[in-house]
């Protein structure tokens, strides 16, 4: 046989010819073996199956370094291999066990394919295109924080605003006096009017913070003077609630009684409803709006005083249809059946029987709502019928 003589010595084309020239058959023990035919395949098996893989290694490796499976198989070698695998499938299968038959014919079937795959395999292609790019994935975590940097640079230094000194006394020596002379800053370049502005801001501040309510420093509000002298009796007292120049301060009723109260009077001598402060002279209506800002609440008293005239309850009819009505000063009519900060306090003319009185308040903190600008009686026109009013001071607290 002309592969016998193969130069490779690891070649897998050893047909079953060689197997059998080599061996004596003469022999009783290869006669024997050779009267098992499933043992002789067996063995025969084993060969072909190392030296396959052997041949299948080698065009493993021609394809790794990208050479043509051919340099390493030619045809005659191919073709030599199918004899062996012939030869195989010829032995006495028919003599095997029905498993051993499947086993031999599969595997030898199994290792031909995967030869003949990779003997007919061609070159590596081109490399593909790149893919698109896939979706962003989540956030992560946040990290720790960083270590702490390091320190800034300092800082300009501002030179303080000089100081006099202070006066020395006649116990000083003369030379004391003179080494004092010469640490003397000179403040003949406008520091007298620096220090004079210092000092009228000074005493600005110190009034804002604690006002005594007279004219030239008056409070804010009645509150804002309980709260800095707290022992402050009831009276009579300057406010400026806009807190500009205290030339447009006014006096008022300061009722420190009822927590703080800031109350101001109506105009008995005018026909309308108009209101004054303390000395008799008007309110600015600046003035009266910052006061209204300040305030968190306020209450007006009304009396009525009546002759057989209902002022708020008639008990002749168990109705309030005859009860006063108000006009507010943001033209808000205020009466018992729309308010509910509408109460008698005393209502004595409910019975409309001889002369009596009824007290009517008004505590809302809807402080537009006063002082009352105009009032309404509804009980009125007969002969013997009889009224007269009169308003309170509106007080404001907040």
């Amino acid at each position: 046989m002309e592969l016998m003589d193969h130069k490779d010595p690891l070649d897998p084309l050893v047909q079953l010819v060689v197997l059998e020239k080599r061996v004596n058959l003469e022999k009783p023990g290869i006669r024997g073996l050779l009267g098992k035919p499933a043992q002789a395949v067996r063995m025969v098996l084993v060969v072909i199956r190392v030296r396959t893989e052997i041949l299948v290694n080698r065009v493993l490796l021609a394809h790794l370094v990208r050479l043509a499976p051919q340099v390493l198989l030619e045809k005659e070698e191919k073709q030599a291999l199918k004899v062996l695998l012939g030869k195989l499938a010829q032995l006495v299968l028919r003599d095997l066990p029905e498993s051993l038959v499947q086993r031999v014919s599969g595997e030898s079937l199994a290792l031909w394919d995967l030869l003949d795959y990779l003997v007919s395999k061609g070159p590596q292609g081109p490399k593909g295109t790149k893919g698109s790019t896939g979706p962003a994935g989540q956030k992560g975590d946040s990290g720790l924080p960083g270590p702490p940097g390091p320190p800034g640079p300092p800082g300009e230094v501002i030179q303080p605003l000089p100081i006099l000194s202070p006066k020395k006394t006649r116990r000083h020596t003369d030379s004391m006096q003179a080494d004092a002379g010469d640490n003397i800053l000179d403040y003949s370049d406008g520091m007298e009017e620096i220090f004079g502005s210092l000092h009228s801001l000074k005493q600005d501040i110190e009034h804002m913070k604690f006002p005594t309510g007279t004219q030239t420093n008056p409070a804010r509000t009645c509150k804002d003077l309980q709260l800095s002298h707290p022992d402050f009796p009831d009276g009579e007292y300057w406010v400026d609630p806009n807190q500009g120049c205290s030339g447009d301060s006014f006096k008022v009723y300061c009722n420190f009684t009822s927590g703080g109260e800031t109350c101001i009077y109506p105009d008995k001598k005018s026909e309308g409803l108009s209101y004054l402060d303390v000395e008799g002279n008007s309110i600015n209506m600046v003035q009266m709006t910052f006061l209204k800002l300040l305030t968190a609440s306020a209450r007006q008293n009304f009396t009525y005083n009546c002759h057989q005239s209902a002022a708020w309850y008639d008990t002749s009819s168990g109705s309030h249809d005859k009860a006063l009505r108000f006009l507010g000063s943001n033209d808000e009519e205020m009466s018992y059946d729309n308010s509910p900060y509408i109460k008698a306090l005393y209502d004595g003319c409910a019975s409309r029987k001889g002369f009596e009185k009824t007290v009517i308040e008004i505590s809302t903190p809807k402080i537009d709502q006063v002082p009352i600008v105009d009032v309404m009686i509804n009980d009125f026109g007969d002969q013997n019928q009889k009224f007269g009013f009169e308003v309170g001071p509106v007080c404001f607290l907040g």
